[in-house]
């Protein structure tokens, strides 16, 4: 089994809902979700406008190789809704990001993991940290709680009252 840590935002309709919708889908696929953060509420990253996000982080343990991840990922935010447009920063149901596999470096035509902006996302690295503050970004050599220490990025991020 593998361990890969993913980030799921939403900031369109019922955002909780897609997300819940999203780690039942995860877990629905032989993997089980081992951790998840919090919902966070979280200020769009290089997007004027729209509505806030709600993210979180999991910590999915699965059978599956990187490029099936990623797959099933795209399947799912498919599945729920997600239109994908030339827009790079739009709206969408769902984001599911690849953060980490294992302690692996993957660079593909297809794939970059660790993700390339982990460390300069604050919306990113709170709800990770939450539950994975001393693992190691395989590339930088600091822990995830470093990384969020020395993040630059101002956007608020705050803790859901759910």
């Amino acid at each position: 089994m593998n361990n890969a840590y993913l980030s799921l935002g939403s900031n369109i309709g019922n955002r909780h809902k897609y997300i819940e919708r999203a780690l039942h889908l995860l877990e629905g696929s032989g993997s089980t979700i081992v951790m998840a953060s919090a919902p966070y509420e979280t200020q769009p990253w290089k997007m004027s406008g729209g509505n806030f996000f709600i993210n979180r982080a999991v910590l999915l343990r699965t059978p599956l190789k990187p490029l099936q991840l990623l797959g099933l990922m795209m399947d799912i935010e498919k599945r729920l809704g997600r239109k994908r447009t030339d827009q790079q920063y739009a709206p969408r149901t769902l984001d599911i990001d690849l953060l980490l596999y294992n302690d692996e470096i993957i660079n593909s035509p297809k794939l970059l993991v660790p993700h390339p902006h982990l460390a300069e996302r604050r919306f990113v690295l709170e709800p990770l940290c939450e539950i994975a503050p001393g693992v190691m970004h395989p590339t930088l050599g600091k822990s995830i709680k470093q990384l969020l220490e020395q993040c630059t990025d101002v956007h608020k991020v705050k803790l859901c009252n759910t």
